[in-house]
Order: C-alpha cells, then sequence, then structure tokens
C-alpha cells in the first residue's frame, strides 16, 4: 500500500499541469479545424463591420478594404488584421489609414495604426503596451501574432 501511495505522489509531482491564462497547444489533427473556423469567424466579422458603412458622397464615411486573418497555434488564438480607410469630403480630401489587429474570439483590440494617406508617419502606433513609432516598426510588433 505505501508503495503504491509513494508511486502515486512522484506521478502527480511530474504531471503537467494548467492554470487559467495558460493556452496548451490543440492536438494537430484539430488545427485545420481550428484554422477553418477562424477564416470563418474573421470572414463573418468583417463583413458584419463592412456591411453597416456605405460610401456616401455628402458626409464622412468608413470604407472596410480587407482582411487578413491567422489562426495562431502557439496562442491558441484566431487574430485578425483588419484595414479601414475613413475618407474626409472636405477640401483636403484627404483619408486616414487604419490598421487593427484583432483576437477574433475574444473581440479585443490588439493594437492599431493610424496615419494620414498622405503621411508615413503614424498618428497612433500601438500593439498592446508597446509603441511603435513607423508603418514597420508596426508589422513587426504584429508579425508574431499573424505568422506562428
Amino acid at each position: 500500500m505505501k508503495q503504491i501511495l509513494i508511486l502515486i505522489f512522484v506521478i502527480c509531482l511530474f504531471m503537467p499541469s494548467y492554470s487559467y491564462g495558460q493556452n496548451p497547444k490543440p492536438l494537430p489533427k484539430y488545427i485545420s479545424e481550428l484554422q477553418k473556423k477562424c477564416g470563418n469567424d474573421a470572414a463573418t466579422i468583417f463583413k458584419e463591420l463592412s456591411g453597416k458603412n456605405g460610401m456616401p458622397d455628402d458626409k464622412d464615411s468608413v470604407k472596410y478594404e480587407d482582411y487578413k486573418n491567422h489562426y495562431n497555434v502557439k496562442l491558441n488564438k484566431c487574430f485578425a488584421l483588419i484595414n479601414t480607410t475613413s475618407y474626409f469630403h472636405s477640401k483636403s480630401n484627404d483619408a486616414l489609414i487604419m490598421k487593427a489587429l484583432w483576437d477574433i474570439d475574444k473581440v479585443k483590440k490588439y493594437g492599431t495604426l493610424t496615419r494620414l494617406r498622405r503621411q508615413p508617419a503614424p498618428i497612433v502606433c500601438l500593439v498592446e503596451d508597446r509603441i511603435c513609432k513607423s508603418e514597420g516598426e508596426w508589422n513587426s510588433l504584429v508579425k508574431p501574432y499573424m505568422e506562428e
């Protein structure tokens, strides 16, 4: 009996455990299903967002240009980059270019890049708590979410 208790103790000691906040990797056979679900969910959200905005000539409007989704195996999350353009119908006829990194499952924004179409320097450039100063830096900060 004592040997069985020792064996159980040793097994429990070396067994991996998970706590809240950890994302165990899914089994390989489910990855393709999760990738497909990620694509479908991102398409649905993009369609809902872009369907709410027209392009009227007489006032400012937002156009949802495109999106790219990715199921990140390491983080066990579905991400999407959504690109929008806000048009200002004024004398300047300028536009605001916006890129946003979203966690699709939680509908949580991880980062945003905002700049005027005619200006390369961003007005806002942030991914989680990291500030960036260029679109190149933004792309580098977003890469781990969209490629792993």
